[in-house]
């Protein structure tokens, strides 16, 4: 499995994924299938248990998208299979009967672009864990660097003090 680029593609791909696990639609996955197609970036697969739970699942994620500022390209299908294209990001919405048989997983599937949403959440935790770790680094580095540009400060004013004593008793 490859690392997904961070990107305003992967970022809203992986919101779609929150969304759709927050409000209980199973095997969510992502699909990166920009070096397979030029439709999108990404597609999101998700099954739900009914028509109705896939209506309700694409209206809450339509409106939710629209008060993030992303408006839905092309909203198709009703009943078992929705689409909503975002695009860099198609969501498929289906009944596991219809997920199982169009087989649009293994359309798209080359074996290292496939990211389960526990998978994604792995990846942004050790990723966010990453920066944090780089952070702590750099205000280390930064916290170093502070001591010894004081303790110079301080040897330069003692040098001085130093020399001005001196001066004094020389006169």
């Amino acid at each position: 499995m490859k690392e997904l680029i961070k990107s305003e593609s992967r970022d809203l791909a992986i919101s779609i994924c929150r969304l759709l696990d927050n409000k209980k639609a199973e095997n969510v996955e992502v699909y990166n299938v920009a070096h397979l197609s030029s439709l999108a970036d990404f597609f999101v697969m998700a099954t739900v248990t009914s028509s109705t739970q896939a209506k309700a699942l694409s209206d809450i994620l339509e409106e939710e998208m629209i008060k993030a500022g992303v408006r839905v390209l092309r909203r198709d299908g009703v009943g078992d299979w929705v689409v909503l294209d975002y695009n860099t990001v198609i969501v498929h919405i289906f009944t596991a009967e219809v997920r199982a048989f169009y087989h649009v997983d293994k359309l798209w599937n080359d074996g290292k672009n496939v990211y389960s949403f526990e998978a994604l959440e792995k990846m942004l935790k050790k990723e966010n864990e990453s920066v944090s770790n780089e952070k702590v680094k750099k205000k280390t580095k930064n916290l170093d660097d502070l001591e010894t540009n004081i303790s110079k400060c301080e040897k330069t004013t003692k040098q001085k003090k130093e020399t001005k004593k001196k001066t004094k008793d020389e006169l």
